[in-house]
């Protein structure tokens, strides 16, 4: 009896953790330039797993969103323009806005690029 049930447990505690792993993530993105919008992408992805946006003869960003907490979700960017990289990494609470910017290599544009988990 007591080996069934230690077999049970193992059992949804692997399930468990593959559900998590599963999680769907949608993120809206609000993409700046010089203070106008550009685009407003809604991205959805799986937790942990990498998507991108390109904003023509800009940028290339990739992102990597991952649940750390209930209300929290953490992305990671590698952020490619011109010949510079940058990869900052923000943490978004449910609903509220994230953001990162930066300034062309003339430093005649700046960018800005908002991010928010929807439900």
């Amino acid at each position: 009896m007591l080996k069934r049930l230690l077999l049970v447990v193992a059992a949804t505690s692997l399930a468990g953790s593959s559900l998590v792993a599963q999680e769907t993530i949608r993120l809206q993105f609000e993409l700046y330039r010089n203070g106008s919008l550009l685009a407003k992408p809604v991205v959805t992805v799986q937790d942990k797993e990498a998507g991108s946006l390109a904003m023509d003869g800009v940028a290339q960003l990739s992102f990597t969103p991952t649940r750390v907490a209930t209300d929290k979700i953490a992305v990671a960017f590698d952020v490619v323009f011109g010949d510079k990289k940058f990869q900052p990494r923000i943490v978004l609470l449910d609903q509220e806005p994230g953001s990162l910017s930066w300034k062309s290599t003339s430093g005649t544009d700046s960018f800005e690029v908002r991010v928010t988990h929807l439900r």
